[in-house]
């Protein structure tokens, strides 16, 4: 009979549930980007050619287009830095909801609309997700008002996009509700891959020694 395992050690084994966000401060980069590959695509549409960035250059400047565009498009890969988020607790979750509770007349509204329970608003949106960020924000670490930074930006310096900072939230929200899994469909999927994959070391193996084989025949001949 195989011995019990302690809750204890098995507690030893837990780790932080941690979610990542690649952000670029700087816009200017992008705009350059995008800028730059529309040059690319309307002088391939002058020239009836493929909008694919793929296609071969036909001379010097379509050469210098792509070029420019897959310099940029690595400084954008560059210039992107990961942060990282850590899950909180659920009681601290739960305190930083009621700490930022949705306002009166929304509520009002909502009751008026007849809005069904579960669909209301529990949260003030404007004063909840900078909070909730920069609670959770683990590397680097973010005060409020770095948050409120990243949304709303300052007179030099516009913001995040209005969609980098949804996926910022969405992130968040994630973390303290589906959390980090692994699908029962992705698992029944990587056994397959796990299938394939065994199939590939022992196709490569019996070719290795074949392989191997037919060499120790050629020197055989060649000494005999």
């Amino acid at each position: 009979m195989s011995k019990k395992s302690s809750f204890a050690a098995r507690k030893k084994r837990a780790t932080p549930t941690e979610a990542f966000v690649k952000i670029c401060l700087d816009q200017a980069l992008y705009r350059r980007y995008y800028e730059a590959k529309s040059r690319l695509e309307q002088v391939k549409l002058n020239r009836g050619e493929s909008t694919t960035l793929d296609a071969a250059p036909t001379d010097a400047e379509l050469h210098a287009l792509i070029a420019d565009v897959v310099q940029l498009s690595d400084a954008v890969v560059e210039a992107e830095e990961l942060y990282v988020f850590r899950k909180l607790g659920r009681p601290e979750w739960k305190q930083l909801s009621d700490d930022h509770p949705v306002l009166d007349e929304v509520r009002k509204a909502e009751e008026d609309a007849a809005v069904p329970l579960p669909e209301r608003s529990n949260i003030d949106p404007e004063t909840f997700w900078p909070a909730a960020i920069a609670a959770c924000a683990h590397d680097p670490e973010l005060s409020v008002e770095d948050a409120l930074w990243l949304r709303d930006g300052d007179d030099e310096w516009p913001g995040l996009p209005e969609q980098k900072w949804d996926e910022i939230c969405a992130t968040v929200q994630a973390l303290h509700q589906a959390g980090l899994d692994i699908p029962k469909e992705f698992r029944d999927i990587d056994q397959i891959l796990k299938r394939e994959l065994s199939g590939i070391t022992h196709a490569l193996g019996a070719s290795r020694s074949a392989s191997s084989g037919a060499g120790s025949q050629r020197k055989g001949s060649r000494t005999g």
